[in-house]
């Protein structure tokens, strides 16, 4: 039930900081809906495995957050691109901050 909470957190908060992101450089609510869509594809699958790899070692956490984080900001890019008809550049930049802020949220609030 733990790990349940701890991941339904970090969906919450990813969907709110992602999409406050999205919403200022957009402003447009459709592009928030595939926002939201997205994270609820990536955010919990990254967060689970991530949890199995800090289980194996601190090192095998990082290397898959970096992998993981990538993987997310390009699937995210196409799936903006797919659904939202988004420029590829523009696509890339959405993903890039809401990623970007959202990770460096998670890092301030793992501390706190």
């Amino acid at each position: 039930m733990r790990i349940f909470l701890s991941l339904l957190r970090a969906l919450v908060l990813t969907i709110i900081i992602e999409g406050t992101v999205v919403l200022l450089i957009t402003k447009d609510a459709k592009i928030l809906r595939y926002s939201i869509y997205c994270n609820l594809m990536t955010n919990p699958l990254l967060n689970l495995i991530g949890i199995l790899f800090s289980a194996l070692s601190h090192t095998a956490f990082i290397i898959w957050v970096a992998v993981g984080e990538i993987a997310v900001l390009i699937s995210e890019t196409a799936l903006y691109r797919l659904f939202g008809n988004v420029p590829k550049k523009k696509a890339f930049i959405i993903s890039l901050a809401a990623n970007l802020c959202s990770f460096l949220a998670g890092i301030v609030l793992d501390r706190l």
